[in-house]
């Protein structure tokens, strides 16, 4: 520590006003968690949508200069006895004859089989294009309503787009059940005592959350594709936890030598925290990378996880060096292993193991 550079006296600063940063954070996660309930809504795009390209040109001309309607989604009729088409298209005609955007429907061209008359399917002709479809759809599941003995599927892009975002909420989910309760055992494993364990968690999921609500208002200027989110939350929490474990760590060594919490803090700062940055912008510049691939899922791929690493940086410098400072020695109670068991797992170990100490 002979040369205290910038990041030294920035951890000094961090402790001396720790109250005002945490403040702050809470303050910014509070806003950020009111705008993330709307965040899935706000990517109706995959992004998969390559403008410009051939297939897009074909599609202008077909839709602009040949008249045709610019979304067509089409209903699969499944029943148990054999179906009437005449009586089954009657139905939704009646169903849509109230909605503007709705041209009309008409029976799928396909050649009768003998053997699946319990089948059938229909065009619906849209005036509008795809992402005013994909907005519009939960309603418009709702009107369209299967025939009695039958059941409905619709197929279709804004179907399928509708279908992925809702199978992609659940994936995020799903990891949040599994992932974080794996990742919290593993750290109270790495440290030993609950209040070192849980806050890389509170690091990733800051990270995070208030990253998912920067890109909610991003939605405002430009269309991004709905992988971003699921980037977020998985860079945010590898990021975040990894960060948030050098910083721990380092800050737990220093208290060791016997230093005043703020000349620890300040430590952790040049020491940990310089990696933390260097770190945090080589995996910055890679993902920039992306942004020379003119497609929008890749973009967004680079938007949001340049965001959420940036963020993972950011509160790791801010937040959580005044959180260790308020904490201090706080950081290396509650041992989730009793002392008494510590001393015996020392000896079968044959060294010290960090969670032992």
């Amino acid at each position: 520590m002979e040369n205290k550079g910038f990041l030294y006296k920035w951890g000094k600063g961090m402790y001396k006003g720790r109250k005002f940063v945490i403040a702050f954070w809470v303050i910014a996660l509070l806003i950020s968690l009111y705008f993330v309930q709307f965040v899935m809504d706000a990517f109706p795009d995959s992004g998969l949508y390559a403008e410009g390209s051939e297939s897009d040109q074909g599609t202008q001309i077909i839709q602009n200069d040949l008249d045709a309607a610019k979304t067509t989604l089409h209903i699969a009729v499944v029943g148990e006895e054999t179906l009437q088409k005449d009586e089954i298209l009657s139905h939704f005609e009646k169903e849509v004859q109230n909605i503007d955007y709705v041209e009309g429907v008409a029976p799928f061209k396909t050649e009768e089989n003998n053997e699946n008359l319990h089948k059938t399917a229909f065009e619906l002709d849209l005036s509008i294009e795809e992402k005013e479809t994909l907005e519009l759809f939960d309603d418009l599941k709702e009107t369209i309503t299967a025939p009695e003995g039958t059941e409905i599927f619709i197929a279709g892009y804004p179907a399928l787009l509708d279908d992925f975002s809702t199978a992609t909420i659940a994936g995020i989910a799903k990891a949040e059940k599994i992932g974080l309760p794996i990742a919290f055992i593993v750290l109270l494993l790495v440290f030993g005592t609950i209040i070192a364990g849980m806050l890389p968690i509170v690091v990733g999921a800051i990270s995070i959350i208030v990253t998912l609500g920067i890109t909610y208002f991003l939605t405002m200027f430009n269309d991004y594709s709905n992988f971003m989110p699921t980037v977020v939350a998985m860079l945010g929490m590898a990021l975040g936890i990894d960060y948030a474990l050098f910083m721990i760590s380092r800050f737990r060594e220093e208290l060791k030598k016997g230093l005043p919490i703020q000349e620890a803090i300040a430590n952790t700062s040049q020491r940990a925290g310089k990696s933390v940055l260097f770190s945090g912008v080589a995996v910055l510049v890679g993902l920039l990378g992306m942004l020379f691939i003119k497609l929008n899922v890749f973009m967004s791929i680079a938007i949001g996880g340049s965001i959420v690493v940036g963020m993972s940086v950011v509160v790791c410098l801010t937040m959580l060096l005044a959180l260790l400072g308020v904490l201090g020695h706080w950081v290396n109670r509650w041992h989730v292993i009793p002392k008494r068991f510590r001393k015996n797992l020392k000896v079968l170990c044959g060294k010290k193991l960090p969670g032992l100490s």
